[in-house]
């Protein structure tokens, strides 16, 4: 989705979001949009995005992805805000890419330091989506249509084609992480 004009804004979804629930549905690309040229895109494995089976497809890739999408887009640098997942692919990106950076927002950030056990923790849970969870459809029906975790709830317990979001958790793994750098960026902290 490209809406607007003015300095680009990449937004990065979180886990089991998309453009639509993380951005359109909340107003985010549409007030942006009145002064800067906004870019989203649903990760692969979530959203209108291909879902490969195979997790070596997600980790760096997931990463990559939006420096792909700035380049085929022509742009040298953007403001990148990226929220959960997101937020943890854009901190990815400052360590790798930090030239492609006008600014970073990080909202709802992941972990500062992963561990052995959290990709262990990762697999299990990923083995436990992808078999037959008990009373799937309950949870779907018992969350409430208007409640913003509606749509992890279907998207985890009530679609059949999720395999995007188990390989994704399958694939982040370490990967993400990099050695701290001097970037040069201010680094400000918002709390709500």
């Amino acid at each position: 989705v490209e809406q607007g004009v003015g300095e680009p804004v990449l937004l990065i979804h979180g886990y089991t979001r998309s453009i639509e629930t993380n951005w359109v549905e909340p107003g985010v690309i549409q007030n942006l949009a009145r002064d800067h040229r906004v870019i989203a895109f649903d990760l692969r494995g979530h959203g209108k995005s291909g879902k490969p089976t195979d997790p070596a497809a997600y980790g760096a890739n997931l990463v990559q992805d939006a420096i792909r999408l700035l380049d085929h887009l022509g742009i040298k640098r953007a403001h990148i805000v990226g929220y959960s997942l997101g937020a943890t692919i854009t901190a990815k990106l400052l360590t790798t890419n930090p030239d492609r950076f006008l600014t970073a927002t990080l909202g709802a950030a992941g972990y500062w330091n992963w561990k052995p056990e959290y990709d262990r923790n990762a697999e299990a849970y990923a083995a436990e989506l992808e078999g037959e969870v008990p009373f799937r459809g309950l949870v779907v029906a018992m969350t409430p249509p208007d409640d913003p975790d509606r749509v992890s709830a279907e998207l985890i317990f009530g679609v059949p084609d999720c395999r995007g979001a188990y390989e994704t958790l399958r694939g982040r793994g370490a990967e993400f992480l990099a050695e701290p750098v001097d970037s040069g960026y201010e680094i400000r902290a918002f709390f709500r």
